[in-house]
C-alpha cells in the first residue's frame, strides 16, 4: 500500500523515500497508534538513512507482522500488527547500533567525515494498509 492514502495528519511528520515514507524514531510510535487507532494495520517496516543526495537502506533492520491469520478479524489483526511492530521496533532502538551501521555505508562515512549527523536523517519506512483493502 502507499502510505500516501494515510490521512495527510499521519504524514505531516513523514519523510519522503522514493515512493516510500519514513517516520523519525520519536514520531514512529505516536504515527503507529494514530494509524492503528483509524483502523490502518502495519505491515512493518525497516530503518533508511534518507539524505538529501541519497538513501542507505539497511533493509536487516526490519521490524515485521506476521500476515493475517485466517479468520483473524480485521480489529484483533489491526492490534495485532501494532503491537508487533511497536516491539520490533523498540527491539531495535535498543539493540541496534546506529553508528556502527552507518560505518558500513561508504557514503555515509564520507558524510560524517564533512561532519554531517547522519543519524538525523535515519527514520523508519513504514508500510500501512486500510481495511479497505481487506479481502
Amino acid at each position: 500500500m502507499s502510505s500516501t492514502e494515510l490521512p495527510s495528519h499521519l504524514l505531516a511528520q513523514a519523510v519522503p523515500s522514493g515512493n516510500e515514507f519514513g517516520w523519525r524514531s520519536s514520531d514512529f510510535p505516536v504515527v503507529l497508534r494514530s494509524a492503528a487507532a483509524e483502523g490502518f494495520a502495519c505491515l512493518g517496516g525497516q530503518f533508511q538513512w534518507v539524505l538529501p543526495d541519497g538513501r542507505c537502506e539497511p533493509y536487516w533492520l526490519n521490524a515485521d507482522a506476521r500476515p493475517r491469520q485466517p479468520g483473524e478479524s480485521w480489529a484483533a489483526y489491526v492490534h495485532r500488527t501494532e503491537a508487533e511492530v511497536a516491539e520490533g521496533f523498540d527491539l531495535l532502538l535498543r539493540t541496534t547500533d546506529f553508528d556502527a551501521e552507518a560505518e558500513k555505508w561508504q557514503h555515509l562515512k564520507e558524510k560524517k567525515a564533512q561532519g554531517v549527523p547522519v543519524n538525523d536523517y535515519l527514520v523508519f519506512i513504514a508500510y500501512f494498509t486500510p481495511a479497505a483493502n481487506d479481502a
